[in-house]
């Protein structure tokens, strides 16, 4: 090892909270494997790029530490563990000289990458999905593979946003741990209500009431809907909700949260009363969420028409219909959830949906206008060539109707799909939708 191994063994061991004096580090990097590694980054013409990954522990400390010349070698243990993986990475701006013993902090570049799945959502939504979409070059890709591909990057966003959600809930909702030392004492068969041991369980309990307080609070927070945020979201965060709450229930099960609360009723504690009305709110909650999920899988089929190639035309005639049949098949339960205001929120986001299909159905048309400037002027010549063709209609003008075909068939042939022609549809969409709305309302008793 020279002075560029020991740059990097320093490195690592800041990044994984390693005592250098351990001889750990020296150890590792002289190991076959990882000194060719690390001496094929170092080298002239060798790889410009090396990561060094590790788990954290739930003692806080780390787990094995492994040397990676490529992240697409990455293992499936680290895959699955993203929020708790640290990666150190060390890259060469170019490997045309050696590493200079020297100058090694000015040619290669060290960072560290945490909380994985919160940079792979940022890099995705503000980077790559903009870039996407933004971009005019698409080659032989026609509109319809062009939407598939942004809602699939969509949906690709939003799963990695779960993960990340749903580890932070992880953490969030985890009860503090008993002290060992009080588990000891709770073993004992009777304890003094005016013990310590009793005083600590009272605190303890105190505050793993204001952490589930909190946990309920978020389930129950409705308040911001992105505008992009469509019908199928509901789904999947009910479920998540309920996997959120089955994990702290599993929680409060175990023998040492049991422990607890046995010695304060032993103890005829006075926050047992409180500690009963936040046990019932767990229960309500684990009701809610269980019967809104029962409620949305019902109405999954219908929803997902919204997605699946889903156009004006086809939300008219098949997902409105079908969503609203649904509800009415479930109506006991529709009409609670009417009476609750669900459904207005849930036909908030079936809103932003039909806004999202239309804006993309008005978009595939628009396109074809090359330059800005002539967006109204062709709109207005559209509207013009509807109206002249609907006084060729009402005159019953066939032959018309025929030289016009013979003459430019092509053009003929897109009117009955030009940009002013999709503006109408989306309007007969806001009707239809209004008035399935009312219908619906009415027929489960709304005002």
């Amino acid at each position: 090892m020279d002075e560029r191994h020991w740059w990097i063994a320093q490195r690592a061991a800041q990044a994984f909270s390693i005592d250098a004096s351990s001889g750990y580090l020296e150890k590792f990097i002289c190991e076959t494997s990882n000194f060719e590694k690390i001496s094929n980054f170092l080298c002239m013409n060798g790889n410009n790029k090396l990561f060094f990954l590790s788990t954290k522990l739930e003692s806080g400390t780390f787990g094995e530490i492994t040397i990676y010349e490529n992240l697409l070698r990455i293992p499936k243990q680290y895959l699955e563990n993203l929020e708790n993986t640290v990666i150190l990475y060390f890259i060469r701006h170019d490997s045309i000289q050696e590493v200079s013993p020297t100058q090694i902090h000015k040619e290669v570049y060290c960072g560290e990458i945490k909380k994985v799945s919160h940079i792979l959502h940022n890099v995705y939504s503000d980077l790559l999905l903009t870039m996407v979409e933004t971009s005019n070059n698409w080659g032989s890709c026609n509109e319809t593979s062009k939407a598939q591909i942004l809602r699939n990057m969509e949906k690709y966003i939003n799963s990695i946003n779960e993960v990340s959600f749903d580890s932070q809930s992880q953490k969030n909702m985890m009860l503090k741990r008993v002290d060992t030392e009080a588990l000891l004492e709770l073993k004992q068969p009777r304890l003094n209500p005016d013990s310590p041991v009793i005083k600590y369980c009272e605190d303890l309990a105190l505050e793993w009431m204001t952490t589930i307080e909190n946990i309920l609070s978020d389930i129950c927070d409705e308040r911001f809907i992105h505008q992009s945020v469509g019908p199928n979201s509901e789904l999947e965060r009910w479920q998540r909700k309920q996997r959120l709450l089955s994990s702290l229930t599993e929680q409060l099960k175990t023998k040492e949260c049991k422990s607890v609360i046995s010695a304060l009723i032993a103890a005829k504690s006075k926050i047992l009363k409180k500690w009963k009305i936040i046990d019932a709110g767990i229960t309500d909650a684990q009701n809610e969420c269980r019967d809104k999920v029962k409620f949305l899988e019902s109405l999954k089929r219908p929803i997902d028409q919204f997605y699946q190639e889903a156009t004006p035309t086809t939300c008219v005639t098949t997902a409105l219909p079908g969503l609203c049949t649904a509800m009415r098949t479930v109506e006991s339960v529709s009409r609670y959830y009417a009476r609750q205001g669900y459904l207005g929120l849930l036909f908030t986001k079936v809103t932003n949906q039909l806004v999202n299909i239309c804006k993309e159905y008005l978009l595939e048309e628009a396109q074809t206008v090359n330059n800005n400037q002539f967006f109204w002027p062709t709109i207005f010549k559209e509207i013009e060539e509807y109206h002249d063709l609907q006084k060729i209609l009402e005159t019953n003008d066939f032959s018309h109707i025929q030289k016009l075909k013979s003459t430019d068939s092509a053009e003929f042939s897109k009117f009955s799909d030009s940009l002013f022609q999709r503006l109408k549809s989306c309007l007969i969409v806001q009707a239809k939708y209004k008035e399935a709305f009312r219908n619906l309302r009415d027929s489960l008793g709304g005002n």
